[in-house]
């Protein structure tokens, strides 16, 4: 996504500054009555009758036309000599002389008329470079049009690649038109779409390596995709591979400046070798400043497992750098590409980055007191990416073709071919060998931030994140205990679509704050359908699990008249492990009365249990009834219990309650009704203050910060040089808070704070302590105000550690304290699945969140370049974590404002000594990211079968390693798929006391964070 505020010309300051830079490259300069000539040694290499000729190139500047004679010499020998007629103003020429194997001193004279100067010139060895043209378009799903039209012209792209690459057969070999197919989406379409003609030739031309299909279905913001959900983007892949034996080696990831190692794991394990990253550092990007520079290319990026994919990323530092080509003239024609790419490669060579000095677009130089000391690039073979315009979305070109059979007809190096990705990472395999270095670990994205930009969105779409694979899990054990026929995979299809196309990484138009029917100013529409992929998400998550458990309700069920009981429910867990938590159901009035009282019974144990009854909220518009509420306790793995509602007297009771503390079997806490907020929060086991109370902040604070740079100007804070501490125009905190609601009942102690804060019309905190789970539960709702003054939501949350070790989830693994990332990766926030631990010799503590992914630990730093502290941290603060839950800090692609009511919840829990911290990271926040399932099972035949009270359908053994959902695998198989968030490779072993499985149990080994699908033959089952 790069743009400026109307459509992106060559002309435009940044590409003419980066041009300039090129234009500017000399290694003399020498005026002569009134002739300024400038020369530079350049990597262009001829092959002639007397044998390889190397090029100096010639700049002259005349202010008449005139006689120039061009004398280039060393001590010994008159090397060229060239008499030239120069026209008033610009004069390029290329002077021929033999190849030199060594530097050589030279001296360049300039006559002019009478008068003569001369200059020392050193004449320098040129690589016989070797260029693989990448040519691609870059994949926006919006951004410079609405979604629908974006789609409509990527499959029109691969209509015309059909025409060019048959235009093109008569051309040399090496500029035949080849084409990358950066994402398989709109490739989808188009085969379900074009005639069978059209779809044979594409595949023709696939088979002959004329075209190559990358592997992923859209560019991505990784970390916040699911395990699942992310799996799923190589699916198209997958049916290409398996129905038209299409080689796929290669995926390409453009724009986003930064992927998760659960993308490395995935593709390593799908046999993709290669991995083509195109980084776009406009968005306040800064690798270079943190180890960056150490960063090579390529380089291997190494998964746990041992595999690894062989990457190119174009390191360029500004907002073009999957469009590298166009910059240096292709896509344009010969003779802007011959005068730009020599120096292009000229610089590459000698120098840490291609474009210094002028602003280039996204990249504003180093601050005062940085380094460059990258060293320049080191090898004769180079990937290089070009669209058929100096834009996103842009059409293919045959222009390409005819640069390439010009240029290669004139000059024998730089030889350019037009290449797939593939052809190029073979060569650099072959000709690099073990002077590839290797670098592992998560490659943190930089542009994660943005995802800040729509707290509502996102958390629907993370809430679809958890039902849909719960559901699909539950919805295969239907299948697999012989229930009912159903067509539920269709819907769980659609779900994890709009998942990922709103976890795609475009989120709006170049111009978002626009309301135009089409192109960059079209940015209420490409929102409003942005948005509806998170609600649809959201809505057919919500759908199907709804209909899977109805299915499931109904085989859980026991005959009615052996139970005597009103009516029976069944609790499931989704979890590879026991749980005992907290569990919802609704109770329609039609099959328990509104005022019928009653007795919750846990049919295998016999125990009465304690519950919440609240009724049906907005009721004259939804079904009448009661909402039960709670804790189910020790449900098997991968499985159910059963509990009766007995005809008895009510047992709820509301105890009294002190206004200000919270207690459980657990945990006490203090609350600060002014602020919001916990003053203290103490494990009564352990006797241990769970809270650093000496804090500036206060723990789950409300933090408002509003800051200096103008809103509606694209790019804008991408273009701030070096931000500082004059941005943060003020910060706030909530205030005035007052009980609303304050209950103690047999389930659980909770109060309910309204308070006021700067950005929204008002905040609500629900603090709430369960008496049988060891977790403090919070909810934060915020009807936030849609403005546009630039601003950020954070909540902070101080935890009480010293020097811990520091664990985070996320997509695909963990990241610790000590885990080794890819040079270059953004280190002041970041983007998790949902826990981070932490673990010192006091114990471990862990925090949570539901909804809003983006978080910074121990520092709050201003969101801009080079990103400073915004207060002075301690060693006290490493356990602090912000949840940073809005902002709007982006001028491009991501919503300008956001507004309206959103839920963040959050969790915390501890563990003595000793514990598996990450184990506690899973327990705590279990609660919302595998919420047991509760499900009012319907009246049951007494002559049926039925299972037993409680039972498990699968157990899995290994430390870290949990079921992530099941899938139907052929006829008569399930896939199970598993996670492992392990540090160290762990043996696991499946156990099926619920099901008839062949074998009885599978085992394996997963490494960390490996995703794995595993396949059991299932028996015909006892149908319940």
């Amino acid at each position: 996504m790069t743009s400026v505020s109307r459509p992106l010309t060559l002309g435009g300051r940044f590409h003419d500054a980066a041009r300039a830079m090129l234009r500017a490259r000399a290694d003399l300069e020498v005026t002569v009555a009134g002739v300024r000539l400038r020369a530079t040694s350049i990597p262009l290499v001829k092959r002639t009758a007397e044998g390889l000729q190397q090029v100096v190139r010639v700049d002259l500047e005349a202010a008449s036309a005139g006689r120039v004679l061009l004398t280039l010499r060393t001590d010994k020998q008159v090397l060229v000599e060239r008499s030239v007629k120069a026209a008033a103003g610009r004069n390029v020429e290329y002077l021929l002389v033999s190849e030199v194997d060594k530097t050589t001193p030279c001296t360049f004279d300039i006559t002019v008329g009478e008068s003569r100067g001369s200059a020392a010139l050193e004449l320098r060895p040129q690589r016989h470079w070797r260029i693989f043209l990448i040519h691609q378009s870059h994949l926006d799903i919006g951004y410079t049009d609405p979604q629908d039209l974006i789609l409509h012209h990527h499959a029109a792209f691969l209509d015309a690649v059909l025409d060019l690459a048959e235009r093109s057969d008569a051309l040399p070999d090496d500029a035949r038109f080849r084409w990358n197919v950066e994402a398989t989406w709109p490739l989808d379409y188009w085969l379900r779409t074009r005639p069978a003609a059209d779809r044979r030739r594409f595949l023709d031309l696939a088979k002959a390596g004329r075209i190559e299909v990358a592997a992923l279905s859209f560019n991505m913001h990784s970390e916040i995709y699911s395990i699942d959900e992310l799996a799923r983007q190589l699916a198209v892949a997958q049916r290409l591979r398996d129905e038209h034996e299409i080689s796929i080696d290669t995926a390409m990831q453009t724009d986003v400046p930064g992927t998760t190692v659960g993308l490395l794991n995935l593709l390593t394990e799908a046999g993709v070798r290669y991995l083509s990253v195109a980084h776009n550092y406009a968005g306040r990007s800064v690798p270079h400043l943190l180890d960056g520079q150490r960063l090579t290319r390529p380089f291997r990026w190494r998964a746990a497992s041992g595999k690894s994919l062989l990457t190119w990323y174009t390191d360029t530092p500004h907002g073009v750098a999957y469009m590298e080509g166009n910059l240096v003239g292709f896509g344009e024609a010969y003779q802007a590409a011959i005068e730009l790419f020599p120096a292009y490669l000229a610089a590459l060579a000698e120098q840490p980055y291609p474009y210094l000095g002028a602003e280039a677009f996204g990249w504003s130089g180093t601050p005062p007191g940085t380094s460059l000391a990258r060293p320049p690039y080191p090898h004769d073979i180079l990937h290089f990416r070009v669209n058929g315009e100096l834009a996103d979305n842009a059409p293919p070109s045959l222009v390409l073709s005819e640069i390439v059979r010009k240029w290669n007809s004139e000059w024998e190096y730089p030889h350019i071919r037009l290449a797939t990705n593939r052809e190029f990472f073979e060569v650099a395999e072959r000709d690099l060998g073990d002077r590839v270095e290797t670098f592992e670990g998560d490659w943190t994205d930089w542009w994660a931030d943005g995802v800040g930009s729509a707290a509502r969105e996102l958390g629907f779409n993370r809430s679809a994140q958890v039902l849909t694979p719960v559901a699909q899990a539950i919805h295969t054990l239907s299948d697999a205990l012989g229930g009912e026929e159903s067509e539920w995979q269709h819907g769980v299809e659609a779900a994890y679509e709009a998942m990922g196309l709103f976890d795609e990484h475009t989120w709006g138009a170049a111009n978002p704050w626009t309301d135009g029917l089409e192109q960059y100013d079209s940015g209420a529409l490409q929102w409003q359908r942005k948005s509806d992929f998170a609600r649809q998400a959201r809505d057919l998550a919500v759908l199907t699990h709804e209909h899977a458990t109805m299915r499931l309700g109904r085989l859980l069920a026991a005959p009615d008249r052996a139970l005597g009981a009103l009516a029976q429910l069944a609790v499931f867990n989704p979890s590879g492990w026991g749980r005992t938590d907290i569990v919802e159901v609704f109770l329609p009035a039609t099959r328990v009365a509104q005022d019928q009282r009653f007795e919750l019974i846990d049919e295998a144990s016999g125990g009465v249990q304690a519950y919440e009854l609240t009724e049906q909220a907005h009721a004259v518009h939804r079904p009448r009834g009661r909402w039960l509420r709670f804790v189910a306790q020790d449900v098997p793995p991968l499985g159910y219990r059963r509990y009766l509602l007995r005809n008895a007297p009510s047992a709820l009771v509301d105890e009294s309650a002190a206004a200000t503390t919270l207690e459980s079997s657990h945990y006490r806490a203090e609350v600060d009704v002014e602020r919001g907020t916990l003053s203290s929060l103490v494990d009564l086991a352990a006797r241990r203050e769970l809270l650093q109370v000496d804090s500036p902040f206060a723990f789950n604070q409300y933090v408002y910060d509003q800051y200096g740079s103008a809103s509606n100007f694209n790019h804008l804070s991408g273009r701030i040089p070096w931000g500082g501490m004059w941005l943060l125009g003020r910060r706030s905190v909530a205030e005035q808070g007052v009980v609303v609601e304050r209950s103690r009942t047999s389930l659980a102690d909770r109060v309910r704070i309204r308070l006021r804060g700067e950005g929204s019309d008002w905040i609500e905190t629900t603090y709430e302590l369960l008496r049988q789970v060891r977790r403090v539960d919070i909810r934060n709702r915020v009807h936030k105000l849609p403005l546009r003054e630039k601003e950020s939501v954070y909540f902070a949350f101080p935890l009480r550690a010293d020097k811990p070790n520091v664990a985070c989830e996320i997509t695909g693994g963990v990241d610790t304290t000590g885990s080794p990332r890819v040079p270059g990766s953004a280190r002041h926030m970041r983007a998790i699945r949902h826990w981070i631990t932490f673990d010192d010799g006091e114990g471990q503590v862990a925090w949570a969140t539901a909804e809003a992914p983006l978080i910074e630990i121990g520092d709050l730093h201003l969101p801009y370049s080079p990103f400073p502290r915004t207060f002075e941290s301690g060693p006290a603060d490493q356990a602090t974590v912000f949840s940073w839950a809005m902002n709007n800090i982006w001028d491009t692609n991501f919503p300008g404002r956001q507004g309206g009511e959103t839920v963040f919840r959050y969790a915390v829990g501890s563990a003595a000594v000793g514990s598996d911290a990450r184990r506690l990271g899973m327990q705590v926040a279990a609660g919302f990211s595998r919420p047991l399932v509760g499900m009012l099972c319907p009246p049951k035949p007494d002559h049926t079968n039925s299972l037993l009270p409680t039972g498990s359908f699968c157990e899995v053994t290994g430390s870290g390693v949990d079921i992530v959902t099941l899938a139907p695998a052929g006829d008569r198989g399930l896939t199970l798929y598993l996670t492992s968030l392990a540090s160290e490779p762990v043996e696991f072993e499946l156990r099926f006391p619920g099901l008839r499985v062949r074998d009885g149990a599978a085992r394996g080994r997963l490494w960390p964070g490996e995703y794995r699908a595993v396949v059991v033959d299932i028996e015909d089952q006892v149908s319940p």
